[in-house]
């Protein structure tokens, strides 16, 4: 038959057919029809058969009965050719060929044998000689020829049985007969492509040999395994089919015999490699042909001491490696290093961390797996994907996966292949990696795809980094899990604690580390993130890999921290940004050790932060914390002053929080300072000051002299050119500024940061007894400073009607939390005094402070005008916008000269020297309208004291001044530059400019000065109230000293002195 190899058609003559012969048979498939027309007929009946719409046994039957009792239809040898065809065309597998094969025996064996034609259809058919031997009389196998030796194998077999006399088992006893067999098993898989050809000619020729030289049948299938073997990886295919057709190829119950013959073989073999056997022998597992635990008993290791011995090795080794010394301060100031050191550093980063000690571990493993077949054992198992027979060698031996790589990435890898068709089908539809579409339609759900991760990760652990397709597949189902709620977070999170995390730290794809992160960020809460790491801060030292891994870039991190510079900035800056990418964790609380100690790196890890990840970020913000968190003392020993590291850190977070507005968490380490404000950490505060100071450019308005301070009291454009001379960048920390009032006002922080920082005060003064009093008197001036400024930042950044929702009312303030006077007004006074104009603001004044202010003996009008007004309010003569503006044009002037000698001048001056040139420019545009803008104010707010002034003093009597020095000029003295200058301006203000009925300076300036005040105020003050109350002096004692100098000024603006004889002698006497 075409395409059968030694297959010619013969077929029978159509006249051989009788077509006269009436069968009493009523035939269904070999009819005389089919007989006459046979060449065509046959091929449809063939195919019929192979789609199984035919019953094979009744066609034969048909055929068997046509040959033994109607021998006149055909020719016998039309049926040999006709069964010969259609046994050959039949493509089922080999063990249902096998099973029609003897079946076709059996129901042949059921007709008279001694029939010429049923004797010459046995010969000539292509049925299998093994299940004629099996089933057909001796006799007729003799005299057929088809089995000749039978005779021999009878003599054998009982003289095995009734003799006990073996076979040849050793090579040596039958070297023909066992080089013959080698022989033949070797010429065929050589010449062999895996297309299965004359297979049962080689299983022939190999039983021959068996039968002929009297071949033990062990020794034979342990020659035959070897072979095979050694082809297994190249021909599987082959290898499995020849071993089919072989008669060791039985279930396992009923293969006890080749069962005992492997385990004796392994049990007994002398080799130090791998035994190249088993692989094959895993196979035969998994067909069930050999029992899995009577080989897996018979491997080495027999006892788990053995791979303990191996695994303490490998940690002995781990911890020698992770145990280096930490570098000196000498270290961290030696000369840098080339900056090709650091591109090779970052180059080879992998290899610096893993090269020390793995060269040296791994030989000692090796040598020693090499004799471990249960290992082996288990690598095969993986290959075949049998989990059962993977788990139990596992839970025996669980530390396998962190001892073998090999193990490891097949492990990783058959864990993908598992999910990877739940993956596809459950968050990917796209199957770009070609995988068989049985795959993709996978029926695993959740739980079933859970049950196998929870299965494997225990023993990969976080191996699982080391495939990254593997761990991406895993982090998008959890994302898809927990986008749908199919799993709670709860459940998820524990997963990525005890899982994805820890493995994050070992891998260095970092897209992979990205996604992850924005999963857990996306899903979990700040605290939920803060417990991650804190989880793994607190126990990585208990793990030897997370401890190792944790040394390794510790070092690492060092090492780039020793080399950077300003020279090198741009090379460290992307060394250090690739480890802190990948492992922020460790290397961030390592930079984070050493700014402690070297406020010098402060800038250059702030310029290098630049390409942080968010990963980053939410872990240095969580490093911070748990610096400030520490046990480490931050005030030095003296108890007044900061610990350097304190100091260090803090300035840290400032720059951070300045330059990474976006990037930068401030809402944690604003809650961290609320919570410790609570409960009254003043140290805190400093964290608050530089938060504050950096971004928002504010610099503080002590120390200034009093012209800055009336400018800054006056027109936007003479506030900006102090602004410019103090380096005052808040024009220019819009953006920062106003990101860290929006931050505090997102958390509910900014009405409770106001009312903790003004209560301060009072808890700070409860405790001088327990601390230094120049600590008490520090504290509270830096308490005030940071109260100003926070108002200024409110005032810059809130609109009228904003303020108004997100800051307490006046009431709430006073009455609900008790917050003084001068902070009340300081917070409330620009959107008061847009009310002073159009509505009644004196009854709600009245209600809301009348338990704090006796308004019997003070005019509420007076006390409102008083804390409403600022200092721009009544300046407006105090300046002289044209000759600022004269003395500004002259500083351009001088400026332009300067800058015609560009050629003398370096980079830097001239650069300075044209921000000043442009900073002027756009200053002096603006001063004739900030003149005007200023002089309305000031008229409005003549006409609107004008209108109300004789209100104010009832008679002016020592008891209503001393109701007024306690409730409003010494609180606003006391409480900043600005509104010390103020007070002083104000007495001579009502005197000279409105001239109020009643009222008394020289009875005012009589109590400054002739009282008790004046020590009693300066024993109470601080350093920076003391200053106030000096500028208050200064103010009052210039103005006295003009009426001293000029009795024309004198007499212009007395109101209350006989003459100026009487005023020179009083102003004297104040003086003594």
């Amino acid at each position: 038959m075409e395409g059968i190899p030694g297959f010619t058609e013969v077929t029978a003559p159509i006249e051989s057919i009788n077509p006269k012969i009436k069968a009493l048979y009523d035939w269904e498939f070999i009819t005389d029809s089919f007989l006459l027309n046979a060449n065509t007929l046959k091929l449809q009946l063939i195919e019929k058969l192979k789609s199984n719409e035919v019953d094979i046994l009744k066609v034969f039957y048909e055929i068997f009965i046509s040959i033994s009792e109607y021998p006149n239809r055909a020719s016998c040898s039309l049926f040999i050719n006709l069964s010969s065809e259609i046994l050959s065309s039949l493509n089922f597998s080999s063990e249902k060929l096998d099973k029609i094969n003897e079946n076709l025996i059996i129901l042949l064996s059921s007709f008279n044998n001694d029939n010429e034609n049923i004797k010459k259809f046995i010969k000539d058919c292509t049925i299998d000689n093994k299940f004629k031997i099996l089933y057909l009389n001796r006799n007729l196998l003799k005299s057929e020829g088809i089995f000749p030796d039978f005779s021999k194998y009878q003599y054998n077999d009982a003289r095995n049985r009734v003799f006990s006399i073996d076979s040849y088992s050793s090579l040596h006893e039958s070297s023909e007969g066992y080089s013959k067999f080698i022989s033949a098993i070797l010429s065929y898989m050589n010449n062999q492509n895996d297309d299965f050809e004359n297979i049962n000619n080689l299983i022939d020729l190999l039983m021959k040999l068996v039968f002929e030289f009297d071949l033990d049948n062990k020794r034979c299938f342990l020659i035959l395994l070897n072979l095979l073997s050694q082809y297994f990886d190249k021909l599987p295919n082959l290898v499995i089919e020849i071993f089919k057709n072989t008669i060791w190829w039985r279930p396992k119950d009923l293969n006890s015999s080749t069962q005992s013959t492997i385990i004796n073989y392994l049990t007994n073999y002398m080799g130090s490699d791998k035994c190249i056997e088993l692989k094959l022998v895993t196979y035969l597992i998994k067909e069930n042909i050999l029992d899995f635990d009577s080989i897996y008993e018979c491997l080495k290791p027999y006892d788990y001491n053995e791979v303990a011995k191996l695994l303490e090795e490998k940690q002995t080794n781990l911890k020698n490696a992770s145990g280096f010394k930490s570098l000196s301060a000498l270290a961290m100031a030696a000369p840098l290093l080339p900056d090709s050191d650091d591109e090779n550093d970052s180059n080879n980063s992998k290899s610096v961390i893993n090269k020390q000690v793995d060269e040296i571990i791994e030989l000692s493993i090796d040598e020693k797996f090499k004799s471990y077949w249960k290992f082996d054992l288990l690598e095969y198992l993986i290959d075949y994907k049998l989990l059962d027979y993977i788990f139990i060698i596992l839970s025996e031996f669980p530390e396998i996966p962190l001892l073998s790589n090999i193990i490891l990435h097949k492990l990783n890898k058959l864990l993908e292949e598992l999910m990877d068709g739940f993956y596809y089908s459950f968050v990917d539809n796209l199957d770009i990696t070609g995988l068989n579409e049985q795959s993709n339609k996978s029926n695993m759900n959740i739980d079933e795809y859970l049950d196998i991760l929870n299965k494997f990760l225990p023993f990969i652990r976080h191996k699982i980094s080391e495939n990254n397709t593997l761990m991406t597949k895993i982090v998008r189902i959890m994302d898809k899990s927990l986008e749908e709620n199919i799993k709670d977070a709860d459940f998820w999170f524990e997963i990525i604690q005890l899982h994805i995390f820890p493995s994050l730290l070992f891998t260095s794809n970092i897209s992979l580390i990205n996604e992850t992160f924005d999963i857990i960020k996306n899903n979990y809460s700040i605290d939920l993130r803060y417990s991650l790491y804190d989880d793994y801060m607190k126990n990585y030292k208990k793990d030897l890999y997370l401890n190792y891994n944790y040394q390794m870039v510790e070092k690492k991190t060092k090492n780039i921290l020793k080399r950077m510079s300003i020279e090198n900035i741009n090379i460290s800056c992307r060394s250090l940004n690739k480890i802190v990418s990948i492992n922020p964790i460790c290397s961030s609380f390592t930079i984070l050790t050493n700014i402690e100690s070297y406020n010098s790196l402060i800038e250059l890890i702030c310029e290098s932060s630049k390409f942080f990840n968010d990963y980053s970020w939410d872990v240095i913000t969580y490093q911070i914390l748990n610096k400030l968190s520490s046990n480490k003392n931050k005030i030095q020993n003296d108890g007044i002053n900061y610990s350097q590291w304190y100091v260090n850190i803090c300035q840290l977070i400032g720059k951070l929080s300045k330059l990474y507005t976006e990037s930068f968490q401030l809402s944690p380490i604003l809650k961290f300072i609320d919570n410790n404000l609570m409960i009254n950490d003043f140290n805190i505060i400093y964290i608050l000051k530089e938060l504050i100071d950096s971004m928002t450019g504010i610099k503080s308005n002590n120390n200034l002299t009093i012209k800055q301070i009336l400018r800054l009291n006056s027109g936007q454009s003479l506030r900006e050119l102090v602004y410019f001379a103090i380096n005052d960048n808040r024009e220019y920390n819009f953006r920062s500024s106003n990101k860290l009032l929006k931050t505090l006002i997102e958390n509910n922080l900014l009405n409770e940061l106001i009312i903790i920082l003004c209560q301060m005060n009072y808890k700070l003064i409860e405790i001088e007894d327990e601390k230094p009093l120049k600590f008490i008197n520090e504290r509270i001036d830096d308490i005030n400073s940071l109260i100003h400024n926070l108002i200024i930042i409110i005032i810059m950044n809130l609109k009228s009607d904003e303020f108004e929702e997100r800051i307490y009312s006046v009431n709430e303030l006073v009455n609900s939390f008790n917050i003084e006077i001068q902070w009340v007004f300081e917070i409330w006074r620009k959107n008061l005094l847009v009310k002073f104009y159009d509505s009644d603001i004196y009854t709600p004044i009245r209600e809301t402070f009348q338990e704090k202010v006796d308004f019997e003996k003070m005019n509420v009008e007076f006390f409102s005008i008083f804390w409403t007004l600022s200092l721009y309010d009544i300046n407006f003569n105090d300046i002289s916008y044209s000759t600022e503006e004269e003395d500004l044009n002259l500083q351009i002037k001088g400026v332009q000269l300067k800058l015609r000698r560009v050629e003398d001048l370096n980079e830097k001056e001239v650069k300075s020297l044209e921000d000043q040139y442009s900073k002027l420019n756009s200053i002096v545009k603006y001063i004739k309208i900030d003149k005007e803008t200023h002089e309305t104010n000031y008229n409005k707010i003549l006409d609107k004291i004008e209108n109300e002034k004789d209100k104010w003093f009832n008679n002016g009597d020592e008891e209503e001044l001393l109701n007024i020095f306690e409730k409003c000029i010494i609180p606003r003295f006391q409480q900043s530059s600005f509104d010390a200058i103020f007070v002083g301006k104000f007495l001579f203000f009502i005197n000279s400019v409105v001239n109020v009925k009643n009222y008394s300076l020289k009875n005012v300036l009589d109590l400054l000065f002739n009282t008790e005040l004046l020590p009693i105020t300066l024993f109470t003050n601080t350093t920076i109230e003391t200053e106030n109350l000096a500028l208050f002096y200064q103010i009052v004692l210039e103005r006295l000293n003009n009426w001293w100098s000029d009795e024309e000024i004198f007499n212009k603006e007395n109101k209350n002195f006989e003459n100026y004889k009487e005023f020179k002698e009083i102003y004297f006497n104040w003086q003594l």
